[in-house]
């Protein structure tokens, strides 16, 4: 098993870039599915392409459990998770949906208790 930052420095070497019509610039990598960043430069698009690897890894592998693809033999592995991991987990989850998802939640939920 590999290091977090083995994993990911393998899964960008696999990222594909490609200049749309408008002049930015789009990036995904093959085999993680949802997973892509664009921006006016290959340096942003690089650099939102990796931060979004980061988030897109922690949900997927974290919180949603599922086996991640190897990269040039590299792998990663989610550790086990116990009551305390899963709680923290979902309170993590809403912090990443927070602007859409929670907000209108604590709405409905502010309305039927009131």
């Amino acid at each position: 098993m590999a290091t977090l930052t083995e994993y990911l420095h393998a899964a960008m070497r696999h990222a594909e870039y490609e200049r749309l019509d408008d002049g930015n610039w789009y990036a995904h990598i093959p085999g993680l599915d949802g997973l892509w960043a664009s921006a006016k430069t290959v340096e942003d698009t690089r650099n939102d392409l990796f931060s979004a690897l980061e988030d897109w890894l922690y949900i997927n592998a974290y919180i949603a459990r599922l086996k991640l693809p190897e990269f040039d033999g590299v792998s990663i592995a989610a550790p086990k998770r116990g009551l305390t991991s899963i709680a923290s987990n979902v309170a993590i989850l809403f912090f990443f949906w927070g602007q859409s998802f929670v907000r209108p939640l604590r709405g409905r939920i502010a309305s039927i208790d009131g």
